[in-house]
């Protein structure tokens, strides 16, 4: 009993001290939220980070507790993406730019336009807190995940490879959507003419794969049945062969696939981690790493081998071309840091680079795709007149024949663009994008934004949202009527393409966006419009054209603003556009509800 007294009092002691600690730190945070002139909520405990989004569910239950808790639009924001969970909550109680204090820091959420624009426009206050996005280094340093010089280095060498050229290879990549459809067409009780897929999301993932194995790495695919002879003289032992290299035992690209579907596991545990632990998943897991890694370095080794004797593919993109013209060692060499030069890169980082571009390249593009298919099954008349469009523009002429310089322009300023904004405005394929400025420590100073006049002050230290999905459903950046499926006063929560087509029909009673009017109406999207800096995303053919609403600056955002937007975006508007109309100009989607409806019900 004497011993536990004092260890009793001790652990007493220690409890009392912390929240003694956290409720002073707690007061100095909110003394300096009261200086910034933006409206901030409090919260006793941090709900950002993988601890938090981890134990979540265990802690908030807990929180929800006490009294009157549940209900707080505090407890609310707590939840990892309650852009989602909560949108019309935090669109009415809280402002478009709003600040969390908690003992651990401040935090700041935005679905203002303005904001948006203003924080990526300055890169050099509001940074990309890369210490997020280690996970993306499993393969080495990367565009992704490098921030100042560093990421000007690898821009430089990276960013070339996407332009207009590229462009053109990609929609030529994309319009073979059709081999998609050919296979589906041999599954059990499917034809030509009537498929039925019970998940679509595979399948598309499949397709953006091919797109960019064939597009950017110069490696194009079969689909199953497929034989090989179609890929000419494209054939790449080893990765588009049915024949394997000796040290492989899974084909390229199902190795791809098999990695990212357990990418969750990587992005959880470290490696080193992963590699001991000795369930079959893990194992498994390690196993699709190695095979990848091995692959990347043969592919390295078989591009610089092309360069060696002169040899181009002039119908891939070669997103390794400047990558290992930048090469620093040979490969096979010991691997050393890479050089201080702005031109150069280690093997690691030339691997790390290809992962990424693969990886996020057709995993953006796939659930754009996917998201596209079941709005459209969900609304046939929007799809009616996505198929009016495809008719007039390209009839039923072989997309074979479409070209990007003739075909482009004109589906992107269609129904086709239409559909693919639209479905990024609803399913972004980032939630909320992350910034943050420096702390006081590293030479950080309070920051000014302007917003609607006012002058916002943002601390040193602050973490930040840009919310992706508020955004995209503000009243304020959209045209919209009232709803007609939920009674509300907008529909910015239902899929309506023809919102962005200035021509239509909706737009005669639409109430009109409020920020973009004026000369932002008309800009480019994703276009800098203060800023002709080469970091700035490249102008296109496709995207000068005045038939598509252009949202204001900042309200637009699913791959993000400014010098650190998706380099990929392009890239993803082409191939979605070359896809959704080879596919739609021969098909029509429709929700398959056989197993739960009658006939009777399904007839009547």
């Amino acid at each position: 009993m004497s011993r536990a007294l004092p260890i009793a009092l001790a652990i007493v002691a220690i409890v009392a001290y912390s929240c003694v600690q956290r409720y002073l730190a707690l007061r100095r945070q909110i003394a300096i939220a009261k200086t910034t002139n933006i409206p901030y909520v409090v919260l006793p405990f941090n709900h950002i980070g993988n601890f938090w989004t981890a134990f979540q569910k265990i802690a908030l239950p807990l929180y929800e507790m006490i009294p009157g808790a549940k209900n707080r639009i505090t407890t609310k924001i707590a939840y990892t993406y309650f852009q989602w969970h909560f949108q019309d909550e935090t669109a009415t109680q809280l402002a478009p730019v709003f600040l969390v204090v908690s003992p651990y820091g401040m935090y700041i959420s935005s679905r203002s336009a303005e904001f948006n624009a203003a924080i990526t426009a300055r890169k050099s206050d509001f940074l990309k807190p890369i210490h997020l996005y280690h996970v993306v280094e499993v393969y080495g340093k990367n565009m992704l995940s490098s921030e100042g010089e560093e990421w000007k280095r690898h821009r430089r060498i990276v960013g070339p490879s996407f332009n207009e050229k590229s462009n053109a290879l990609v929609f030529e990549e994309s319009v073979a959507a059709r081999g998609l459809f050919s296979y589906l067409a041999t599954m059990d009780g499917n034809s030509q003419i009537d498929l039925t897929v019970r998940d679509v999301a595979p399948h598309m993932a499949m397709l953006a794969l091919h797109v960019i194995c064939g597009a950017a790495f110069g490696v194009p695919q079969t689909w199953p049945g497929e034989d090989e002879s179609v890929l000419g003289t494209r054939t790449v032992p080893g990765f588009n062969t049915k024949k394997l290299n000796a040290n492989h035992k899974l084909p390229f690209k199902y190795t791809v696939d098999l990695f990212q579907d357990c990418f969750l596991w990587v992005a959880v545990l470290p490696m080193w981690l992963i590699k001991i632990l000795p369930m079959k998943i893990t194992q498994e897991i390690y196993a699709s790493f190695l095979e990848l890694s091995d692959y990347f370095i043969e592919l390295v080794e078989y591009k610089f081998k092309r360069l060696e004797t002169g040899e181009t593919d002039t119908r891939t993109m070669d997103v390794l071309k400047p990558l290992v013209s930048a090469l620093n060692t040979s490969p096979g060499f010991d691997e050393k840091p890479a050089a201080e030069k702005m031109g150069s890169l280690s093997l690691s980082e030339i691997t790390g680079n290809a992962f990424v571009v693969l990886f996020a390249g057709h995993e953006t593009s796939a659930n754009i795709l996917h998201f596209s298919m079941v709005f459209l099954a969900m609304n046939r008349d929007s799809q009616r007149l996505l198929h009016a469009d495809i008719d007039h523009i390209v009839g039923k002429s072989d997309p074979d024949t479409w070209t990007y310089a003739e075909t482009m322009n004109r589906l992107f300023n269609s129904m086709v663009g239409a559909t693919q904004n639209e479905a990024m405005r609803l399913m972004p394929p980032v939630v909320s994008i992350p910034k943050h400025t420096l702390s006081k420590e590293k030479g950080g100073t309070m920051q000014t934004v302007t917003v609607n006049g006012e002058a916002l002050r943002v601390p040193p230290g602050t973490f930040m949202h840009m919310d992706a999905v508020g955004t995209g459903r503000d009243p304020k950046n959209y045209p919209h009527r009232p709803s007609k499926l939920t009674g509300k006063t907008h529909d910015l929560n239902d899929f309506v393409p023809e919102r962005w087509l200035l021509d239509s029909e909706y737009h005669r009673d639409a109430t009109e966006s409020e920020t973009a009017k004026g000369p932002t109406h008309r800009a480019p999207l994703g276009v800098n419009r203060e800023s002709d800096q080469p970091d700035e995303l490249e102008s296109v053919s496709y995207d000068n054209s005045s038939a598509l609403f252009r949202p204001a600056k900042g309200a637009f955002i699913p791959f993000s603003e400014g010098p650190r937007g998706g380099r990929g975006r392009r890239f993803a508007q082409v191939e979605i556009t070359a896809v959704l109309a080879a596919v739609f100009q021969e098909y029509s989607v429709e929700l398959d509800v056989r197993e739960w409806a009658s006939v009777r019900r399904l007839s009547t």
